[in-house]
């Protein structure tokens, strides 16, 4: 299907769930939609439709406030642009929010923290920037979240370890720079984790309590530090990308190091062994392995010279032991 859709939808009052996806619908989305007040879901993925949602829906809050039981707003893959209303923290039974794929702007309003049954949030592929709210890493039944391939600017926030239930953590290819927080570690049904293509520096936290993980990019960013061997433990790991980053040691040849399809490392220059796949230079003993082998050597080579000094000794006292008892015995036959 194609065009535009009729003002006069509107007469469909008592429609629930309207699903539009993947057809060839364009112009601007009709407001008349808002007037569903009995709509659940609503599905107009991969369509031509243009427009601002400020324009649509943020400058109609009433329009919007009859959305109330809206429990799925999916307008992902089309050509609407213009900020993110805060006034799609209104639909508090949301659950699934698709925004991917459009041209929106602006930052994510932290009023989609009031969103509080929401499960699966999808922003990708979008031009937003600032940082991103703490508020929506405080929505604890979050499933899935997905900002990768945005602008967005500041750290990760402490509060991620707050979603107890996330399974797929997006936010590559945006700005993000400072620390990974600790945090990270408490998302123990995590499964996906894609951090690559930032700026994010400092080593890698602990997250070995993610034993469910599948895959693991943290590429292209500033980490160092050595690589964490409990990632040869994760029985489930399929793909760990830490290539482009500032690691140094050591590459583990245990669990799964031993598999170059599943590890990649190239581009830190610092790197060394792992298995023979991996093409990295050899294991050299470091400057610090050297002085305590030289200070060890030379700790044994002084104890064994006095170890001979005293044996030495303990043999010329011998001799002239038995060299006195001599002359004495000498001395009392001719007496």
């Amino acid at each position: 299907m194609e065009g535009e859709i009729p003002n006069d939808l509107a007469r469909l009052a008592n429609m629930v769930d309207l699903q539009l996806a993947a057809n060839n619908f364009s112009g601007v989305f009709p407001q008349a939609i808002y007037n569903m007040s009995l709509l659940e879901n609503l599905n107009i993925i991969d369509n031509g439709f243009s427009g601002s949602l400020r324009s649509d829906i943020g400058a109609l809050p009433t329009s919007l406030g009859k959305l109330s039981g809206l429990e799925e707003f999916s307008v992902g893959s089309n050509k609407m642009s213009g900020e993110i209303p805060s006034s799609l923290g209104n639909i508090t039974r949301l659950e699934s929010l698709w925004l991917f794929n459009n041209s929106f702007e602006g930052s994510i309003p932290p009023s989609i923290g009031k969103c509080s049954h929401l499960l699966y949030f999808y922003l990708q592929d979008n031009k937003l920037d600032g940082i991103i709210p703490q508020e929506i890493m405080q929505i604890a039944p979050l499933v899935l979240l997905n900002m990768s391939n945005n602008l967005l600017t500041g750290s990760l926030p402490e509060t991620v370890g707050r979603l107890e239930h996330l399974g797929t953590l997006s936010v590559g290819h945006n700005r993000l720079s400072g620390k990974l927080p600790e945090t990270l570690g408490k998302c123990l049904l995590m499964v996906q984790l894609d951090l690559q293509g930032n700026s994010f520096d400092g080593t890698i936290p602990d997250i070995s309590g993610l034993l469910g993980i599948k895959e693991v990019d943290f590429s292209n960013n500033n980490l160092s530090g050595s690589i964490p061997g409990y990632f040869a433990n994760f029985s489930s790991l399929e793909h760990l990308n830490l290539s482009i980053n500032n690691f140094e040691g050591k590459v583990p040849t245990e669990g799964k190091f031993k598999n170059a399809t599943i590890v990649s490392v190239f581009g830190n220059i610092n790197l060394c062994g792992g298995v023979l796949e991996l093409k990295l230079k050899p294991c050299k003993h470091s400057s610090f392995s050297k002085k305590v082998l030289i200070g060890t050597s030379i700790g044994v080579s002084a104890l064994l010279v006095l170890f001979i000094a005293f044996v030495s000794l303990c043999w010329n006292f011998v001799l002239q032991v038995k060299t006195f008892r001599k002359v004495m015995a000498l001395g009392s036959v001719h007496s």
